[in-house]
């Protein structure tokens, strides 16, 4: 559990070393780059606990097997 507030510490400090100067030069890069950290915080603590996710693969396969299928009856 402490490394994940080794990563939410990090995360945090990276935040408040950079989000000011961004929110001074452009907002929306501030908002990219806070959602990015925060993604990568969260998948950070994921890994860190060894949780187990799903491969995004599986969606890629769900999504195209309808088509492959579709494509493979189009040329019989």
């Amino acid at each position: 559990m402490w490394k994940v507030v080794v990563v939410l510490a990090v995360a945090a400090a990276a935040g408040a070393a950079e989000l000011p100067r961004l929110l001074r030069r452009s907002v929306k890069e501030a908002v990219v780059y806070g959602v990015m950290l925060t993604v990568g915080a969260v998948l950070s603590s994921a890994a860190m606990l060894l949780l187990n996710w799903p491969s995004p693969l599986n969606a890629l396969a769900a999504i195209f097997e309808p088509v492959n299928k579709w494509i493979s009856q189009l040329f019989r």
